[in-house]
């Protein structure tokens, strides 16, 4: 009992603190615009809007909202600082007067600079006239928001730029409040943004008024909520500060006025328990923040709307400029224009025709020769459906590198620079020139992101032994199998040399490659096929010194071949005697001449037919090989995307072309 008493005893002083916490810091806010307040009166905004202005800040602090205060604009003049300070001091004010569309000359002459005179006029009048000449000030309202609620009153000049990012305030390209002129560099290189003001619409400043009262009254919700913890009202405790009163904090803490929400019907919970009374206050607080959610939905929305407003009026005018001439022959340059665009979209390898439809309809054999697939067709449904990448084509003919880039490829033509990789013994320069991208870097990137992808994607489609059992093993066997009594056969297995570069750096790995199949440095793979000629197992790569037995001891040993059980497999006289590799026992035929030395015309004619219905491991291994990086000699740096090869390749084996053999039900 003693424990759950002291558990709930820190739970609820938990609960006093952060809200106390809370309270103090709108007490400051409060002191803050009180202060404000009293010299709002001789201070105006240099926005240009004058009384406009002022009355908006006046009913912010009427509000007790921050927005309402002012700060002092810097005077690079008077500056006697050097370096960084000084230079960030004049791109403030330049930047100020753009965002404020004011002139920068004009500010300086009439509003706050305290302009240095020569030694003959130091003691003059006039030189004492124009040492008294008031500072400039910047209402707070002119700020966005989420900076005033990340830095209170004391907004600094600059943030960094990855700050600004994260803030949602600077984007390079444009779009957002901060944009690449608002940038500069310090002394050692940084990238700092200029915090200045904006102009802001007028509407948008009247909603954000109306939303004000609303977010106070949750506040004092919130507040009596909390205050209600504690029965008794002490002084200097927190129940006292979040209820209010005046002697908690002196004459500064209380509020002599406060307003009608404050003094709304309390919600009884004296009878809540801990658990009812915490999700009181998060109800409350949740409320409060959809509210203010909604509120800036409504406000963005507004904000998207008045720039496209300006554009198109922009537009307009220097539409109304141009003669019906000039506007004809532009027209006419315009059309020209889409019209070389069209021509340039179906013709050659650039980054249109790369990825539109109609250049493959006039070039029946492009999609295969680029990307391995017959048509472009079934590649963009094989991309939506089986990677779940949207077709987006390019809207210009050039890429800007980059995740982030206003251009840069989509993650559509990102896949289709994979598959053209792997088509083709191009360097990564001349792909990027093919789709528009002029950093070799940069496909690199795409490939390393992509080439896994593609890989693990084919081996799904190609390996499914452990889907197969008795029913659909003969479901899928061919007739002419069951014609020569050739019965239960579960698949035909066959390995591949695949040539590669040689490693001389490394002796061990110098002699590892070396295949005495191919008398070559090569890759060395198994492939199990159904007799129908789908693939639906292979082993990684091996170097080409194993033999193809030790290959099947190595991959039957981690249990990967489970065929049904008196079921057989085809193979060559190298997989002779390796029933025990796989895991049911299954018998390898082979021809029979390699055991019996003395046979007759019959014996000799059946197993060349027997012979003759193996072709189906050599045809999945030609399919294999369509793929040009496979049916060369591989180089170095390709070593990596080796396994992404081989995987791709046996899945569009399987996927991109037919039955080699008509199997016993199929009818058509």
């Amino acid at each position: 009992m003693l424990c759950y008493l002291t558990h709930s005893f820190v739970r609820i002083t938990f609960v006093l603190a952060s809200s106390h916490r809370r309270s103090e810091h709108c007490s400051v806010i409060s002191m803050f615009i009180e202060s404000t307040r009293k010299s709002g009166n001789r201070r105006t905004c240099v926005c240009g809007k004058g009384e406009e202005c002022k009355a908006i800040s006046k009913e912010f602090q009427d509000l007790q909202d921050i927005r309402g205060g002012f700060m002092k604009a810097p005077n690079p003049i008077k500056d006697t600082r050097k370096g960084f300070q000084k230079k960030t001091s004049e791109a403030w004010v330049r930047r100020m007067c753009a965002h404020l569309k004011i002139k920068q000359k004009e500010y300086e002459d009439t509003m706050c600079y305290n302009k240095v005179l020569d030694e003959s006029r130091r003691n003059t009048r006039a030189a004492n006239k124009v040492q008294k000449k008031k500072d400039a000030y910047i209402a707070l309202w002119h700020f966005p928001p989420i900076l005033l609620k990340e830095f209170q009153s004391s907004i600094p000049r600059t943030i960094p730029i990855q700050k600004a990012k994260d803030l949602q305030l600077y984007s390079s390209g444009g779009g957002l409040l901060y944009s690449r002129g608002d940038y500069i560099k310090d002394d050692a290189g940084n990238k700092h943004v200029l915090i200045v003001p904006a102009f802001v619409d007028i509407t948008s400043i009247r909603t954000d008024l109306l939303q004000v009262p609303a977010a106070r009254d949750s506040h004092y919700a919130l507040k009596d909520a909390n205050a209600s913890l504690s029965p008794t009202k002490k002084r200097n405790t927190p129940a006292a500060v979040l209820s209010g009163d005046n002697n908690s904090h002196g004459s500064r803490g209380g509020d002599t006025n406060p307003p009608a929400s404050k003094r709304r019907k309390k919600v009884n919970t004296q009878q809540m328990d801990e658990i009812e009374l915490r999700d009181f206050i998060e109800s409350l607080q949740n409320s409060h923040d959809e509210d203010i959610a909604g509120k800036d939905a409504e406000l963005k929305k507004k904000t998207e709307d008045l720039q496209a407003l300006q554009k198109a009026v922009r537009a307009q005018k220097e539409i109304d400029k141009v003669s019906d001439n000039e506007l004809r022959e532009l027209l006419t340059q315009k059309n020209g224009e889409i019209v070389e665009l069209e021509s340039l979209k179906k013709s050659g390898m650039n980054r249109f025709s790369m990825s539109n439809p109609e250049y493959f309809k006039e070039n029946k054999r492009a999609c295969q020769e680029f990307y391995n697939f017959k048509d472009f067709r079934f590649l963009r449904r094989y991309i939506e459906l089986v990677i779940g990448v949207e077709y987006i084509p390019p809207t210009k003919l050039t890429s800007v590198g980059g995740k982030n880039g206003c251009n840069a490829l989509s993650s559509f033509e990102q896949i289709l620079l994979t598959l053209f990789f792997c088509q083709a013994h191009f360097n990564f320069d001349t792909i990027g020139t093919v789709f528009g991208v002029k950093s070799r870097e940069t496909v690199r990137k795409h490939i390393d992101r992509w080439m896994p992808v593609l890989g693990e994607v084919g081996d799904m489609l190609s390996s499914f032994l452990h889907y197969l059992d008795d029913d659909a093993l003969e479901t899928l066997e061919p007739e002419w199998y069951i014609k020569l009594d050739l019965r239960k056969i579960a698949g035909v297995i066959d390995g591949k040399d695949f040539l590669c570069e040689t490693v001389r750096t490394d002796k061990h790995l110098n002699c590892a490659q070396s295949s005495n199949k191919v008398n070559h440095s090569a890759f060395r793979v198994l492939t199990w096929s159904l007799p129908c000629g789908a693939v639906i197992e292979r082993t990684p790569a091996f170097f080409g010194r194993a033999s193809e037995k030790a290959i099947l001891r190595a991959w039957g040993g981690l249990g990967r071949l489970k065929f049904p059980k008196g079921w057989c497999i085809l193979g060559d006289k190298g997989f002779d005697n390796t029933a025990g590799s796989y895991t049911n026992y299954n018998t390898t035929l082979h021809p029979s001449f390699l055991t019996n030395k003395r046979f007759s015309r019959n014996q000799v004619n059946h197993n060349v037919n027997i012979c003759k219905k193996r072709y189906t491991c050599e045809v999945v291994y030609s399919r294999v090989a369509m793929m040009k990086k496979l049916s060369g000699i591989l180089k170095r740096e390709s070593f990596h995307h080796f396994e992404s090869f081989v995987g791709l390749a046996h899945g569009l084996a399987n996927l991109c072309y037919g039955y080699l053999q008509k199997i016993n039900n199929y009818d058509h």
